[in-house]
This record gives C-alpha cells, sequence and structure tokens, in this order.
C-alpha cells in the first residue's frame, strides 16, 4: 500500500503517514533502511472533545478497557481531582469527584493490574506519595516516600513497565538533573538497578517497550537537548542505538503500535539568554527498529499524549484551559480481490473489489487504470460486463481519510486475451446442452448402482 498527500507519493510498501507526506523510498534507502522495516500505514481521527472541565495537565491511561482523564488544574490555577472515564472516547462519565490524592503531577501507569499514580502530594504538603487502584475508583495509598523521592519532590521522570517492574527513570529535582534507574516489584520495594547510567542526566524524556526492550529517547539537561535513542534489556546494561535520531527535543512522548516505536511532538530551544527561541516541533517519528525513522506530522488539531492502547487504537488526549480534545491513531489496511482469473478473455466480466479498514464510513474512493483516475469509479466496487484488449492494465484504488491523505492499493494486473468469450447463440446453446448430457451419462456409468 502507498500514501501519499497533496502531490508526494509513497512508493513503499507499507510507508506510515500520520498528516502530511513521509520520505520518498529513496531518501530512506539513503539512510540504510529498508522497506522490509518501514512502519505500518495509520491514519489519524479526531473522535470527540470530552465534556470534563477544561485543565492544563492531567493523568492520562487506558485501563480496563476504558480511557481514564484524573486530576490536573484548571483555568483559574486550582487544583483538580476529579476522575473521568470513557469506553468509546467520546462519551465520558465522572466517577470520582474528588480522589483522595490532593495533587498529582501526571505519572500513571498500568501495572500488576492496578492504575498507579505517581508523584502525588501527601497530605501536609510534601511531594513523593504513590496511589494504586484495582478499578479507578477506590484508591489505596502504597507509599508516602519512596527512596527515589524527596519532599521536594521528584519531576519530569520518565515511567515504565518492564519485565513485570514498574521502573523511574531519570528526572530533576531542584536544578539537580539525575540519570538513575529504579525498579520495583510492587511499586513499594523499591531497588536502584543504575546509579549512573550511561546517558547524560536528563529531564522531559520519553521512555516505552518495545521488542522486548526498555527505549529511553531525547530529553534536556538545563539548556541543552538530545536526540539520542537507548534500550536496554535487563535495565542494567544499556545500548546507544541512535546517537542522533531526530532533532533534539524534550517534552515529547513516546509509544510502541503496531510493531513500531513512535515519537510524538516535543519541542527544543534555539539560542540562548534573551535571544532564544523555543520551537515546538507537530512531527512524528516512527521506527520498527530503533535505529532508522521516518518522519511524518500530527495533524493541525493534535499535540496530545498518548495515554495508551484501546480496542486496536492509540488514543491521545490534549489538553487547554478551553477544551480536551480526544484523537485515536488506528492501523490503516488495503487490499483488492478479483471475481475471476487473473487472464480475462474480451467479452467476459471483470469485477475488482475494495476492502479497507482503520477508516470511517465516510471515505472517498478512487479507481485508477495505469495512473489515471476512471470517470464515475468512486465506489469500492469496480466492474465492467464485457472487457476488451484496451482494458488491460493496472488497476489500483485510492482511499482518502479524513485527514486529506490518500492511501493507495497495491496495484492489481488485468490481462486480457484476444480470444473471445463463446456466444449464448444457438450454437452455444448447442454445445452446452451436451456437455451437459456428457456429463450426466459419466455420472451414470460411474454409479451404476445408485439408487433414487
Amino acid at each position: 500500500m502507498r500514501v501519499e498527500h497533496g502531490h508526494t507519493l509513497m512508493t513503499a510498501a507499507f510507508l506510515c503517514c500520520l498528516w502530511f507526506s513521509q520520505p520518498s523510498l529513496a531518501d530512506i534507502a539513503s539512510t540504510g533502511a529498508v522497506a522490509a522495516s518501514l512502519p505500518p500505514s495509520v491514519t489519524w481521527h479526531r473522535v470527540a472533545d470530552a465534556p470534563c472541565p477544561p485543565r492544563q495537565t492531567a493523568a492520562v491511561a487506558v485501563f480496563q478497557d476504558k480511557l481514564w482523564i484524573m486530576g490536573g488544574e484548571d483555568n483559574n490555577d486550582h487544583t483538580l481531582s476529579d476522575i473521568w472515564n470513557s469506553a468509546d472516547g467520546a462519551h465520558w462519565t465522572q466517577v470520582v469527584q474528588q480522589a483522595p490524592w490532593p495533587e498529582n503531577d501526571g505519572n500513571t501507569a498500568v501495572f500488576d493490574n492496578r492504575l498507579w499514580l505517581l508523584e502525588c502530594r501527601n497530605e501536609d504538603g510534601t511531594w513523593g506519595a504513590s496511589w494504586s487502584s484495582s478499578d479507578g475508583i477506590t484508591w489505596l495509598k502504597a507509599t508516602s516516600n519512596a527512596p527515589w523521592q524527596t519532599d521536594s519532590g521528584r519531576s519530569s521522570y520518565a515511567v515504565a513497565v518492564f519485565q513485570d517492574n514498574l521502573w523511574v527513570m531519570g528526572g530533576r529535582r531542584a536544578g539537580v538533573y539525575y540519570d538513575d534507574v529504579w525498579s520495583s516489584p510492587d511499586g513499594i520495594n523499591w531497588t536502584c538497578r543504575v546509579q549512573h547510567a550511561p546517558w547524560f542526566p536528563r529531564c522531559a524524556f520519553a521512555a516505552a517497550v518495545f521488542d522486548n526492550k526498555l527505549w529511553v529517547m531525547g530529553g534536556d539537561e538545563y539548556s541543552d537537548q538530545f536526540g539520542d535513542v537507548w534500550y536496554t534489556t535487563d535495565g542494567v546494561a544499556w545500548v546507544n542505538e541512535s546517537p542522533k535520531a531526530w532533532h533534539e527535543r524534550a517534552g515529547h512522548s513516546a509509544a510502541s503500535f503496531e510493531n513500531a516505536l513512535w515519537v510524538f511532538g516535543g519541542g527544543y530551544i534555539s539560542g540562548s539568554g534573551i535571544g532564544s527561541h523555543n520551537f515546538l516541533l507537530d512531527e512524528v517519528q516512527c521506527s520498527t527498529d530503533g535505529r532508522n525513522w521516518v518522519q511524518s506530522f500530527l495533524p493541525p488539531s493534535s499535540g496530545g499524549v498518548p495515554s495508551g492502547i484501546c480496542k486496536g487504537k492509540l488514543w491521545f488526549m490534549g489538553f487547554s484551559l478551553y477544551s480536551i480534545h480526544i484523537e485515536s491513531m488506528s492501523p490503516v489496511t488495503l487490499s483488492i480481490s478479483r471475481g475471476r482469473a487473473p487472464l480475462s478473455r474480451v467479452g467476459a466480466p471483470l469485477t475488482l473489489s475494495l476492502t479497507a479498514t482503520g477508516f470511517p464510513d465516510s471515505i472517498a474512493c478512487q479507481w485508477t487504470k495505469d495512473g489515471e483516475a476512471i470517470a464515475n469509479a468512486t465506489t469500492d466496487t469496480y466492474h465492467l460486463d464485457q472487457v476488451t484488449l484496451s482494458d488491460a492494465g493496472l488497476y489500483t484504488c485510492q482511499v482518502t481519510d479524513e485527514n486529506g491523505v490518500v492511501f493507495t492499493a497495491d496495484p492489481v494486473p488485468v490481462a486480457v486475451s484476444a480470444e473471445k468469450v463463446p456466444a449464448a447463440g444457438p450454437v452455444g446453446l448447442a454445445l452446452g446442452v451436451c456437455l451437459a448430457a456428457s456429463v450426466l451419462v459419466l455420472r451414470q456409468r460411474k454409479f451404476p448402482h445408485r439408487s433414487r
């Protein structure tokens, strides 16, 4: 399948396209990637604006086949501790009005069949409490101050669930940046696996579990940003898979989806002092090996953080003082089937059928032959009552999603033989009768003792 946007055509077999076009196969080959390592095709869907009160930050997760939004701050800087959930991203229910934790910084994890909130504020105003819940409604405090936490709090660290453990890595506190790695089998008892990892101390970086490895990507330390990618198979030994996978950034997020590793958004600072500028990145980086990356772009309305995979889609929550928008990213597949053998005879019918998954109901189709659009061929089926020699060629169907991205199915060759289909006249009818009679005689000879 190919993907295009505007006039830029994707020629590789399985390119992803989230909004605008991506590098061509030749561009990717020049970086050392191969077609087999390209990420899958996906499409974005704007689902809804959640009815929850607007907020700047919140904890998000996918838990028990539902999307969850927890806490945050409203437009008056008031702390929120309400909890909402949804089974489809469009219809939301407030399940808790006032949770027992007074404030959280958004670090969540689903671990050991429980929903976890790390780095919450204690009743005395100090930071470091961890809470968990088996249903998202009733909460239990796991610890008031884990060994990696401090009273003043550690912020902008990474959280992951890997090898049946809960992991915390890096972060900062009062201008001090960390490169330590901690794990816990229960969220209560913690072990420092590495005091100083080989990657630079950093905060606001992304972590994800992909290909049975724990990955750390990007981040910043003071005014330095990173674009490196590291992985580990045990949490102790780390490998620098890509010293500079993409432009340096911080504040980005990452997820594993459709057998690929995805990095979303982020930003970087150019210059220093009063001459510095902040740049936000609306791109998506995707890789199937952590080494070779394909760039794409977010839809204009996006900018949320991935909350997890629910019902085969990767979900995003975007928070602002005005609304909470919900989006999803789902895999796309296109295939063309035909009712007859690849070789057609002149006068025979031809039917090509498109099967498309991952799109909304209102998708636009356009069949093409040898790269040219076929007039009035805009449904999921293309049919000819009688083919001619001029109908031979390469057929495919293009599907345009709701964001204007065009996906193209792998082409199907149609060959036409000059041998005509026998006419259904008296001769043809007599031939058919003779054939039927012969078959009947053969059947009678084969089964002489068969009773009726």
